[in-house]
């Protein structure tokens, strides 16, 4: 292939490589991966094994050749003397972290980041949510055609982009023709070398891939269309300010409240919501990485209901695809969710200021005081005026305790003037409060009124929140062997008889303490349930041995007189090479494979039709 030479910079001789140097570096393209690079600099230097190119750059024979998730490129940085960028900014904005990270907290950024400087990428997949997706583990490469033959007659050459690997993205956003799948580096195959887009490369789905996307239908296409432009949107919204999974969260059920599908208690209407969810997927599971988006709607009604549960800002794992996918479903676009997004930070930021005057009482005559008042007025009366707690009550039209609350809150000294509460009994009064003791009780026990308890609660810094956690861990010790007891001496009558006997302890674990309760409850005495499997291992092996037939006919065509190897079927099933490991229950599929590499008769097609 003759190369460009604007791809070429400069170019020492041939003794540089002796010297484990670069003979001469290329500039980057636009959206260009790291492996894409690297495989452009082999072919370029024209070394005849792939580790060679590996050694110099990466620095280790088999570094750096993953495509989506390169490693080693602190080496990288050191090899070409930063002058195509840090390692840090190689893996953030040439490699597919630039994707995961746009969901990932700072701390998880950082440690993804971390690894791809280093020389490692162990349990990153689990991590990312990757394993367990559905999604398939590994990332195809793609590219678009329109793509590579314009860069083919403007360069010379071709190069692998970046915003065709994002999972779930099947549309060129340039060119709008869908994308073709490469056999290279699939399932294994030649996983150590460096490749750029081939043309000849490709292949093509059953009925699916045309020219330009011919033989789709049209509702594929405007989906497929639609959520490639959702991904590349939020991933780029993402890289200043990540997408948590609690504000995500927030955001869907905001979403769903608005078109009626969540109950006055909060609760999805799973049978409406996973009706329109699956009347949206269902266009999408023509791609075979998308075929394990719900296709009933019991699946659709299970999946919904883990992602729209209440989430908590530590849970991860959930595969960014499920993301772009509901954004697409519930926003329409990228734009329309960050829209959205900056209008619920707005009513966030209101919302903290209103909780700050939670405790306000209306002024004389009705009237509130001004939001931005508290602070404020507090500190020039208290501080700058030096007025006393009473002058100060009067200015704002409010009564002393709340004075002296707002205070407390804003962190403004004020001076006590007590009367009978004097400093010896006020002492005790507060250790007695720390160790959670009940107001009523303590106003007996130290002679005072019970708002006189709840004043000193509200004035003293820490203090109402230290009562409270003391009181609900004790609250919490208390129920829980309650309940432990009842379930040791009655678990086998089940939970609803347990029920009868304490409700209210059941009630206050139910909403305080339910992962435990439903813990304990699973742990109990009940009668032993038999565990049955949810695979349908008949279905899954008549699909997967027609898949495998379909493949070995198709390899036979591209290659007719050649023997067909295993290799070349899960490379373009890469579902089987997963099922390897349980051929006993797919005995179809196991015969499919056999009759492909060992076939037994030369009559008819390889299977004998």
């Amino acid at each position: 292939m003759l190369f460009h030479p604007e791809e070429v910079t400069s170019a020492r001789d041939s003794s540089s490589r002796k010297q484990h140097r670069p003979s001469f570096l290329v500039h980057w393209q636009e959206d260009e991966t790291v492996f894409s690079l690297a495989s452009r600099l082999h072919q370029l230097w024209g070394y005849p094994l792939a580790l060679q190119t590996a050694q110099i750059l990466f620095g280790a024979s088999h570094a750096g050749t993953l495509h989506d998730l390169s490693t080693h490129l602190s080496a990288f940085e050191t090899a070409t003397e930063g002058v195509l960028g840090t390692a840090a900014e190689l893996a953030e904005t040439r490699t597919l972290a630039r994707y995961y990270r746009s969901f990932l907290g700072q701390e998880s950024r950082e440690h993804l980041t971390a690894t791809l400087c280093g020389d490692s990428l162990a349990h990153v997949k689990l991590r990312l949510g990757i394993l367990t997706s559905r999604f398939r583990a590994h990332h195809p490469l793609k590219a678009c055609p329109a793509c590579m033959l314009e860069a083919q007659m403007s360069k010379g050459y071709s190069w692998w982009r970046l915003t065709h690997q994002y999972p779930g993205v099947w549309i060129c956003p340039q060119h709008g023709v869908l994308l073709r799948e490469s056999n290279l580096k699939a399932s294994g195959a030649g996983r150590f070398q460096w490749v750029r887009p081939d043309p000849t490369a490709f292949h093509d789905w059953p009925g699916i891939h045309g020219e330009a996307g011919q033989g789709m239908a049209d509702s594929s296409m405007v989906a497929l269309t639609r959520l490639a432009h959702t991904t590349v949107g939020l991933v780029d919204a993402g890289q200043c300010s990540a997408l948590s999974p609690l504000e995500l969260n927030q955001a869907y059920r905001a979403a769903l409240r608005s078109r009626g599908w969540l109950s006055s208690s909060g609760n999805v209407r799973l049978s409406c919501v996973a009706e329109s969810y699956l009347a949206y997927v269902a266009p999408l599971r023509v791609v075979p990485e998308l075929s394990g988006l719900p296709a009933s709607l019991d699946d659709a009604e299970a999946q919904l209901g883990r992602l729209l549960r209440p989430s908590k800002p530590e849970r991860s794992g959930t595969h960014p695809l499920r993301h772009c996918l509901l954004v697409d479903w519930l926003f329409g676009s990228a734009a329309s969710f960050m829209e959205a997004r900056r209008a619920r930070d707005v009513g966030g930021r209101e919302f903290q200021v209103a909780l700050k005057l939670a405790d306000a009482k209306p002024a004389p005559g009705g009237l509130r005081m001004d939001r931005s008042l508290p602070e404020s007025g507090l500190r020039r009366c208290l501080v700058d005026e030096q007025l006393s707690l009473r002058q100060t009550a009067q200015q704002l039209g409010v009564d002393i305790a709340t004075v002296m609350a707002w205070a407390t809150r804003c962190g403004i000294p004020f001076e006590r003037r007590p009367k009978l509460i004097r400093d010896e009994l006020r002492a005790s009064l507060i250790n007695a409060l720390r160790l959670g003791i009940d107001k009523q009780e303590a106003a007996e026990r130290f002679g005072i009124s019970v708002v006189s308890v709840t004043r000193i609660l509200r004035t003293v810094p820490g203090l109402q929140q230290a009562w409270h956690e003391t009181r609900t861990s004790r609250a919490q010790h208390d129920a829980r062997e309650c309940w432990l007891a009842h379930l040791a001496e009655h678990g086998a009558l089940g939970v609803k008889y347990l029920r009868s006997l304490a409700p209210a302890v059941y009630a206050w674990l139910y909403r305080n303490d339910r992962d435990w309760l439903q813990r304990a409850n699973a742990a109990a005495n009940a009668p032993p349930r038999l565990r049955t499997s949810s695979v349908r291992w008949d279905v899954r092996d008549e699909v997967l041995s027609k898949q495998v037939k379909d493949a070995a006919l198709r390899v036979l065509q591209e290659h007719p007189g050649r023997r067909v190897h295993l290799w070349q079927l899960y490379q373009r099933v890469p579902e089987l090479k997963a099922k390897l490991s349980v051929l006993d229950r797919l005995p179809l599929t196991r015969r499919a494979i056999d009759l492909a590499i060992h076939p037994v008769s030369t009559s008819g097609d390889l299977f004998g039709r």
